[in-house]
C-alpha cells in the first residue's frame, strides 16, 4: 500500500524481512528481529544529525593532526637515512664528544645509572629511536584511520545491521548483500548519497572481528 504515492513503512519492512530471508519465517524469529531492528533505526535516526555535524567539525582538526604526523614521520625518514650515511668513526669521534660535553655540563640525566648515561651518546640510539618512531606513528596513522574514515552510517546503522544478521546467521545465507542493504536503507530513509560504497569489505572485517559465534537465535 502507497501512501500520497510513497511505499508504507509496512511494505518496506517486508521487502526488508523478505531480502534477508525472513519473508516467509515465523513469527517469533520476525518479530524478534523487526524488534531490534526498530531498535537500530531508532538510534540511527535520533543520533545521526548530530554525529555527522560534530564529524564534519571534527573532521578539519582530525585531518590536521594527521598531516602534522604524516610530515614528522617522513622528516625522521629523511633524517634517519642521512645519518646512517655518517661514517662509523665520525659516529664514533661524536659518540666521545658527547661524553666530554656531558661530564663538563655536570647534569647528565642519569649521573647515577652509568648504563643509561652511555646510551645518551650511544652513536646507534639516535637510529633506532627513528625507527621505532617512524613504525609507531605508521601504525597510529594505520589503526586510527579505521574510525577516522568511518561515516556515521556506517558506525550508527550498517554495523549494528549487519551484526544483527550474523547472530541469526542471516549474514552468511544465499541471498545478495547488496539486496538485504538496499532494502534497509530504503525502510531506514537514508539518502543516496548517504549510503556506504564499500559495505562487503565491511561485512568481511565485521565478521572477522566477531568470529563465527556458536550462538545463534533460532529461526522458526
Amino acid at each position: 500500500m502507497k501512501q500520497d504515492g510513497k511505499t508504507s513503512d509496512d511494505e518496506l519492512m517486508q521487502r526488508l524481512l523478505a531480502a534477508i530471508g525472513l519473508g516467509r519465517a515465523g513469527r517469533r524469529a520476525r518479530a524478534d528481529l523487526v524488534e531490534q531492528l526498530n531498535v537500530i533505526r531508532r538510534d540511527y535516526l535520533t543520533r545521526f544529525p548530530r554525529t555527522a555535524l560534530a564529524a564534519r567539525l571534527d573532521e578539519r582538526q582530525v585531518r590536521q593532526r594527521r598531516e602534522i604526523l604524516k610530515s614528522s614521520r617522513a622528516a625522521m625518514i629523511k633524517l634517519r637515512r642521512k645519518w646512517e650515511k655518517v661514517d662509523a668513526g665520525t659516529k664514533h669521534e661524536i659518540a666521545k664528544s658527547g661524553l666530554l660535553r656531558m661530564d663538563l655540563e655536570r647534569a647528565p640525566l642519569y649521573p647515577d645509572e652509568e648504563e643509561h648515561y652511555l646510551a645518551l651518546i650511544n652513536p646507534e640510539l639516535l637510529e633506532q629511536v627513528l625507527r621505532t618512531l617512524e613504525l609507531n606513528i605508521q601504525y597510529h596513522l594505520r589503526m586510527s584511520g579505521v574510525d577516522y574514515h568511518k561515516r556515521p552510517v556506517r558506525r550508527l546503522l550498517v554495523e549494528p545491521f549487519l551484526q544483527a544478521l550474523h547472530s541469526r546467521g542471516l549474514l552468511e545465507n544465499d541471498l545478495p548483500l547488496s539486496g538485504k542493504m538496499e532494502a534497509l536503507f530504503d525502510w531506514v530513509g537514508v539518502k543516496q548519497g548517504d549510503r556506504p560504497k564499500g559495505v562487503p569489505a565491511i561485512s568481511r572485517n565485521l565478521k572477522q572481528r566477531l568470529g563465527k559465534s556458536s550462538w545463534r537465535v533460532p529461526v522458526t
